[in-house]
């Protein structure tokens, strides 16, 4: 809702010479980012690794919720347990995956 997408990529087993470095320029610029997938939860952690969208010093969060509206209830009572802002609402770090 209300979404407009810019740009899109797609990773496919081995990444390009440059992409990591180019999407952690990108970070590092405030562009926010995401992966998303419809792999497992594990497969999509390592592509946020090799593509540098994710980093070994960054906290994740995994949440896996059937409904929007149960995963809108965890991630308001990790904001208050956590202390986050209003404008935290990553999943699984900056991932989404479809499953």
């Amino acid at each position: 809702k209300n979404l407009t997408i810019i740009g899109a990529t797609a990773i496919e087993d081995r990444l390009q010479e440059g992409v990591p470095e180019t999407i952690q320029r990108l970070g590092e610029a405030g562009i926010k980012l995401w992966v998303m997938t419809g792999d497992k939860m594990e497969t999509a952690i390592n592509i946020g690794y090799a593509s540098k969208i994710l980093q070994k010093n960054m906290p994740i969060v995994k949440l896996q919720c059937e409904t929007d509206v149960v995963l809108k209830r965890r991630l308001e009572m990790l904001r208050n347990t956590l202390g986050l802002p209003e404008e935290v609402n990553g999943i699984s770090g900056r991932l989404l995956t479809g499953k």
